[in-house]
């Protein structure tokens, strides 16, 4: 059997959404840790790497709710399963 690269890159995706379904948490934490850290440090001084990188981080916090993670997951699933099966 003939495994293309759109099938390797499906699965790829396909088991990604089913890590946003399952443990969403590993996903949305380091984005949460980042941005706590970066906050701290613009706090305490350190120079931004971009104009008004502070406020940007600031007014747009990541995702929090986990079951927006899960929905992304499901929405993943969604489209790359047919793909797995069904593509050309």
């Amino acid at each position: 059997m003939h495994v293309r690269s759109m099938d390797l890159q499906s699965i790829a995706f396909a088991l990604f959404g089913t890590v946003l379904v399952v443990r969403p948490t590993i996903v949305a934490k380091p984005f949460i840790e980042r941005r706590e850290r970066r906050l701290a440090e613009l706090r305490q001084g350190k120079e931004e790497a971009y104009f008004e990188e502070r406020r940007a981080l600031e007014a747009y916090p990541p995702v929090r709710r986990l079951w927006v993670w899960r929905l992304l997951g499901c929405l993943v699933l969604l489209l790359e399963v047919p793909e797995i099966f069904f593509g050309r």
